[in-house]
């Protein structure tokens, strides 16, 4: 059966947005700000969106300089303006001369450009850029609210739910520590020189970055607990002179939290690791670290990115991202128990020995696989999957149930119901994900299972609820190689839990069910 509501389904989801932007990539072969198909008969006649479209920075540029599409920057503007880009977003003067050369050699009209420079100011019209001030309500906010209480502490309290919990040995967190015990801080991210190192690449001004090593001294002063620093080393450098006095520091507390991970010097926009291990000696300073003493370690890795590194050094690890200004805090709030760690991870952190395909292979299925939905499990199992994620208590699921077994196309929304409960201690929230495993269909790859579905909700302790989810005929289909979708008759599995099927790293109770129901041809 054909889904013949994906074009509504876009119309619904996107066509109240005033302003698109494409991508860098390209498909067959067509650049996306010079791509007909994708600016044209997808965005304006089958989702028949009227929205401003711009291109990503330099990405019109790219045509020529280095895709290999255009000649030239006329031929590049031309193209790109001609299949329905808009607004060319770069500071390069060369572009400037392609549109009038563009002009001038007839491969782009005058009223090509007079339909781009109305829509400009239709947008603009729309921003109040030519109201008076008084009638526009983004000039009447006042500069009080920037980096307020308020906003400080919706950034801790953001920063602090995207932390993942991925792993808990003993279990070592959340920390109890006693009055006078002490607290080892080590680690090149722990205080970086550059504080913007937890704002990353794109931020705006703010008046103070917390440190991981500020918040965990000002919670440790609350406790009367003592901490010790040392930053052992760069995040990419070969020194390792500062690797002795980490280890003094280690050795002289009760828990040491090694502070690992990435900045903008590794990886940024336009600045790609060519490994995904801990750069410089990241690596061996933790091994060095873990092997000179016996206490607790807890590694905090500061990355926007995966990263592979053993992890059996570790009692407990936990991803904290970027985490903005209040990013020490929201650490410190998940390492003393303030907050029980909920967040699920949105990337799979591939093995060190997964043998990953060129960022320039697009074929995710390609052997072994890209992302959780074609990566082959059963040849490389990853260091943490995408959708994992451990809390300081743990959640039963249980009663899964269909609602249909037996399905005859054309095939309606196939519901079901799952029962998952808080079985410890301590209040948390949990993310309760469906996945949906479809026939595997020749001429076209089939995912091993793909995320359909999730709902994040707050348990009590003990606190048992039962959650329905409605999955459509899109959410059912296979996309075929001309780009359309269908259910397919054959036998679909459901999972519903709380990480992907399979692996249940640091679980000690399975957190997936499953169920199957066949689609026929007929009834």
């Amino acid at each position: 059966m054909q889904v013949k509501d994906c074009a509504t389904l876009a119309k619904k989801r996107y066509t109240k947005a005033d302003m698109f932007r494409d991508s860098y990539s390209a498909l067959n072969g067509v650049p996306s700000c010079a791509n007909s198909y994708l600016l044209g008969e997808k965005l304006r006649d089958e989702w028949q969106s009227d929205s401003y479209v711009v291109s990503d920075w330099g990405a019109v540029e790219n045509t020529w300089q280095y895709m290999g599409y255009a000649k030239d920057e006329a031929d590049g503007v031309a193209k790109c303006i001609s299949a329905g880009l808009q607004l060319c977003y770069t500071n390069i003067d060369d572009l400037y001369e392609g549109w009038v050369n563009s002009l001038d050699n007839g491969t782009l009209q005058t009223s090509q450009l007079d339909a781009v420079i109305s829509r400009l100011l239709l947008t603009r019209f729309r921003l109040g850029e030519f109201a008076p001030s008084s009638d526009v309500s983004y000039y009447n906010i006042s500069s009080s609210v920037i980096d307020s209480p308020e906003h400080r502490k919706l950034a801790r309290d953001s920063a602090g739910r995207s932390i993942v919990l991925l792993k808990n040995s003993g279990p070592v967190l959340p920390l109890q520590l006693k009055a006078s015990q002490t607290i080892a801080v080590v680690g090149p991210n722990a205080n970086p020189n550059g504080l913007e190192t937890y704002l990353h690449s794109y931020f705006s001004p703010t008046s103070n970055v917390v440190s991981v090593l500020e918040g965990i001294t000002d919670a440790a002063q609350q406790r009367n607990i003592k901490v010790l620093y040392s930053k052992g080393c760069e995040v990419n450098s070969a020194d390792t002179d500062g690797f002795a006095d980490a280890v003094t520091a280690a050795q002289n507390a009760d828990v040491v939290v090694v502070v690992l991970g990435l900045n903008d010097t590794v990886s940024a926009e336009a600045l790609d690791r060519t490994n995904i291990t801990l750069p410089g000696v990241q690596a061996q300073f933790l091994e060095t670290i873990s092997s000179a003493t016996t206490q607790p370690l807890i590694v905090v890795l500061v990355s926007g990115d995966a990263i592979y590194f053993d992890d059996s050094l570790a009692d407990s690890v936990l991803q904290a991202w970027y985490g903005g200004e209040e990013a020490g805090n929201a650490v410190a709030d998940v390492l003393f128990g303030v907050i029980n760690p909920s967040g699920k991870l949105p990337i799979t952190f591939y093995n060190a020995t997964t043998p990953i395909r060129p960022i320039t292979d697009y074929h995710l299925h390609t052997f072994p696989g890209k992302t959780y939905r074609y990566l082959q499990p059963d040849i490389q199992l990853p260091l943490y999957q995408f959708g994992f994620g451990l809390s300081y208590t743990t959640f039963q699921y249980s009663n899964l149930m269909l609602s249909a077994v037996r399905c005859a196309l054309p095939c309606d929304s196939v519901s079901l119901n799952i029962t998952v409960a808080n079985t410890g201690t301590i209040d948390a929230n949990e993310t309760v994900q469906i996945y949906v495993k479809v026939p595997v269909q020749s001429g076209s790859p089939t995912p091993i299972v793909s995320l359909q579905a999730f709902k994040a909700i707050p348990l009590a302790a003990g606190e048992r609820t039962t959650l329905n989810f409605s999955l459509s005929p899109y959410q059912l289909s296979s996309v075929n190689p001309d780009g359309t979708r269908t259910v397919n008759q054959g036998t679909y599995t459901i999972y519903a839990g709380g990480h992907l099927p399979g692996d249940a790293k640091g679980n000690t109770v399975s957190n997936v069910l499953s169920g199957t129901f066949i689609v026929t041809t007929s009834g």
